[in-house]
């Protein structure tokens, strides 16, 4: 029957790793009577009811969920891959990775499976698939190390798969990993594990409680998650949670989901994810050398909830050296009550919709000293900074060029009247490249109450590109009356340059 994918190392246990190196380094040891803790699966006398010492290291993942542990214990992974996932019971762990070490943490299981070829395609004897289509897709298949794309229609390219079924609904996988792979000889995995760094029960990194001592986690890769939609692969909740060195790399949804207070996210790779690389809510945060880049491949709505990272609820959180490149959707957004934030010295360059996005509710956000280019349109929008119902931006000293929408677009949204907005000593150049109606260098629509005064809005000391006929535009929208002003042109840049309120 084809009832089962089969995946076979065993999943009720947490996987130990099938590699791991042969440096014995010093520093990398347990030591139970100071609760420090190795996991160690290539040692002898590894074992999970072990002391976790380094002459009886616990042996796989599930040593994590160990009720014996403590807030402040150390748990080492000596390098490897791991298969499986960490659900701790205790809260306030550090788990890192061995220094100089290589530990990489994977939800795919090797299948064990007939394939029968037909041309250029292969189709496995058995497969399970996971339910849900759409944003609820979490079938995710690994080739050789190589991610397969999900193909919409039509004939499977190189580089695909498909889940398909016949007359009587049962489904099976066909795919095509390329001329030069033989794919019963190779590698082929399957996404297994949704969440592979979460709490110890199923609920969902959102609804975690946020006044409990966040875990630390260093120097670990986490990889091909089976996620789904608005879930992230590694989750972060409580107060004070830490992530250095980590890798969160071709999931099928979020790299990584973080909710609570006063966390510290530095050099933290999230990219090549399925929809964002990451987000989620974080309150008095600090996120410093992220990078996440391509993130999107499953092509969720760029209006919706893709891209880079994407966080709602957030406030007082610095956003430091941030990179966002070549996403299917916004570079960095603040949505939903985000306020009083810093985005500084950020990167946002090929994006869609937008590079930098402040939305809904959003007040007091500033972006400082960043440069955002070449965002790619969208449907309406290709923005290099998009503004929608929220108030008191501000942004200074950014390099804002080669947009294909307008540079920045403060734009009138129903959903809430637009606050004013200050633009210092930016620079706006060559933006507009692929216009529509509305676009410009620099675009700022005012949403004006019947018989009230447009918001403040200050230009000072910008440069704008004056080679285009389109390089600056405001627009009065009054409520009511739905009648539009526009000003465009020299003599607006200079009345708004002259308000120093």
């Amino acid at each position: 029957m084809r009832l089962l994918l089969v995946l076979l190392l065993a999943l009720s246990t947490l996987s130990g790793a099938e590699e791991s190196s042969n440096v014995a380094l010093a520093e990398c040891t347990g030591d139970p009577a100071s609760r420090q803790f190795l996991i160690d699966p290539a040692h002898p006398g590894a074992r999970d009811d072990g002391t976790g010492s380094g002459v009886q290291p616990w042996k796989t993942l599930a040593a994590v969920s160990r009720r014996d542990l403590r807030a402040g214990d150390l748990i080492r992974l000596r390098g490897g891959i791991y298969r499986g996932r960490m659900r701790p019971k205790v809260d306030g762990l550090v788990i890192e990775g061995c220094p100089g070490e290589d530990v990489t943490v994977t939800g795919a299981f090797p299948m064990r499976t007939e394939w029968t070829q037909r041309e250029d395609t292969w189709t496995a004897g058995t497969y399970r698939p996971f339910p849900g289509e759409a944003e609820d897709d979490r079938n995710l298949v690994v080739v050789n190390g190589s991610l397969l794309m999900p193909a919409r229609d039509g004939a499977l390219s190189s580089g695909s798969y498909r889940i398909q079924r016949d007359e009587h609904g049962s489904a099976t996988l066909v795919l095509n990993a390329g001329q030069d792979v033989d794919v019963p000889s190779a590698l082929v995995e399957a996404g297994i594990h949704d969440v592979l760094f979460g709490p110890a029960n199923s609920t969902r990194c959102e609804d975690l409680p946020r006044d409990v001592p966040g875990h630390t986690l260093r120097n670990l890769t986490f990889v091909h998650a089976a996620n789904p939609a608005q879930t992230g692969a590694v989750c972060l909740w409580g107060v004070g949670a830490r992530a250095e060195g980590l890798r969160i790399l071709e999931t099928n949804s979020r790299g990584l989901e973080n909710w609570g207070s006063e966390h510290v996210i530095r050099d933290v790779i999230a990219s090549r994810n399925g929809h964002l690389g990451l987000g989620g809510g974080c309150v008095n945060c600090a996120f410093e050398d992220i990078t996440a880049d391509e993130n999107n491949w499953r092509g969720h709505d760029p209006f919706w909830e893709a891209g880079g990272g994407k966080w709602v609820e957030t406030s007082g959180t610095v956003f430091r050296r941030m990179t966002a490149r070549n996403n299917e959707g916004p570079g960095i957004w603040l949505d939903g009550d985000s306020h009083d934030n810093l985005i500084e010295g950020a990167v946002a360059e090929g994006n869609v919709v937008s590079g930098i996005q402040i939305e809904l509710g959003s007040d007091r956000n500033r972006v400082v000293d960043s440069r955002v280019a070449e965002t790619r349109r969208d449907g309406w929008s290709a923005s290099g900074v998009l503004v929608m119902a929220a108030g008191e931006t501000v942004l200074e000293g950014n390099t804002v060029v080669d947009n294909q929408g307008s540079g920045v677009w403060v734009r009138v949204d129903s959903r809430r009247s637009t606050g004013g907005i200050s633009l210092y000593g930016n620079r706006f150049v060559g933006n507009a490249t692929r216009p529509g109606d509305h676009d410009y260098q620099v675009r700022i629509d005012l949403d004006v109450a019947p018989g009230g005064t447009p918001p403040p809005v200050h230009l000072n000391d910008n440069v704008l590109d004056e080679t285009r006929p389109r390089h600056v535009a405001a627009m009065r929208q009054d409520r009511e009356s739905r009648v539009e002003r526009f000003e465009t042109g020299q003599a607006l840049i200079d009345r708004l340059a002259a308000r120093k309120d």
